[in-house]
């Protein structure tokens, strides 16, 4: 990847430069769905803590703000290392850290503390605190959102990413598969999550989300529970792979036969998921692809758990496959499409996930987990 982050902070400074910011200070903490901005432009999130990376238009960075000298340390390993800064000790509790201060004495030597500075996550991301941190230490500052401006930069992957991307998608059907195996009645959800983390963390996996439920939702920590005969198991695998990247694959087992509410529950999911994916190519809006899931679960009576999906990378990015928003789907985007039934009774509930890569003239799936409703081993979908 060589020359990836030289080629990433360029793209930034086209976008700065049209947007009038004189800097930008990206927001991180080390959690899926917090961790991308500073990973995408640096490489390197601190495990849990809050990191900063700062550019200013006129060449410095970026700069990475790390909270340790140990975070320092790792981040130094990179092949394109960035400059780095140590601004505390870690503690999330202790008052100590003062990671706006050192991103304001980068912007003085810079003469850019007067200037307007772009401030990712302001609004989703930074919690008050840091804010008011941020306000204090760059008191001529015009601080503003700058949301958009890394939404853009991240949202079509090259070549390289999407060597990474499917390098990671491997590793989670990986997992997928281990915990198709372990999936049997008597199993707890806990075993079979535990079966799964095995498999990815052993093929290079830095973190990962794992959902394995046959209740109506699947988005909840292992809970014990005991699978029985004629369950039907959402078996989810969220990766960050080595390099960052995040992916969602997974699929649905059966053991026995399920009821038959829980088959037209588990149908009319699959069903969902085969017309997004037929809707997946360029032109077509994120919320086209969500009216499309919404209209079958209409048609099926049945209520959606979460929302349908969203873009991919290193981290989450747009768009979100919701009925607002309108953004066209490009080619170079990498999308996740998840939709999540329950009956209306909330007895029954089925998923299905998957990760396309959108083309020229359609999407391709990353995934090799096939279609359809699974046994335990390794059979053809129903």
């Amino acid at each position: 990847m060589s020359g990836l982050l030289e080629r990433r902070a360029a793209a930034a400074r086209e976008l700065m430069e049209a947007d009038g910011l004189d800097a930008l200070v990206a927001v991180s903490r080390g959690h899926i769905t917090q961790y991308g901005d500073v990973e995408f432009l640096t490489a390197y999130t601190p495990v849990a803590r809050m990191a900063y990376a700062v550019m200013t238009r006129s060449g410095r960075g970026p700069v990475l703000i790390a909270p340790t000298p140990a975070d320092r340390w790792y981040a130094a390993r990179h092949p394109e290392a960035p400059e780095i800064l140590v601004a505390g000790g870690g503690d999330l509790l202790s008052g100590v850290d003062d990671l706006p201060s050192a991103v304001a004495a980068v912007l003085r030597q810079e003469g850019a503390e007067g200037g307007r500075v772009g401030v990712t996550g302001m609004r989703s991301l930074l919690p008050v605190g840091e804010l008011e941190s941020l306000r204090r230490a760059l008191p001529q500052a015009d601080l503003v959102d700058a949301g958009a401006l890394i939404a853009e930069l991240k949202l079509l992957k090259g070549d390289e990413d999407l060597a990474e991307l499917r390098r990671t998608v491997e590793i989670g059907d990986a997992g997928f598969d281990a915990g198709r195996r372990a999936l049997r009645a008597g199993a707890t959800d806990a075993e079979v999550g535990a079966a799964i983390r095995k498999a990815i963390f052993a093929r290079g996996a830095r973190d990962a989300l794992i959902f394995v439920s046959a209740e109506p939702y699947f988005l909840s920590w292992s809970q014990g529970r005991e699978f029985g005969d004629g369950d039907l198991a959402s078996v989810y695998v969220e990766v960050v792979g080595p390099s960052g990247y995040w992916v969602e694959v997974g699929g649905l087992v059966a053991l026995g036969e399920p009821a038959p509410e829980q088959l037209r529950v588990a149908e009319a999911c699959l069903d969902a998921a085969r017309q997004a994916e037929a809707l997946l190519r360029p032109g077509v809006t994120a919320a086209e692809v969500a009216r499309a899931i919404d209209a079958v679960a209409a048609a099926a009576e049945v209520g959606s758990g979460i929302w349908h999906g969203h873009g991919v990378g290193v981290d989450h990015d747009r768009p979100v496959i919701t009925a607002g928003d309108e953004t066209p789907l490009a080619d170079g985007m990498v999308i996740s499409v998840h939709p999540n039934f329950a009956s209306a009774d909330e007895r029954f509930g089925a998923s299905a996930v998957d990760t396309y890569a959108i083309t020229e003239d359609g999407a391709e799936r990353l995934s090799r987990i096939p279609h359809g409703i699974l046994g335990p081993e390794r059979e053809a979908p129903r």
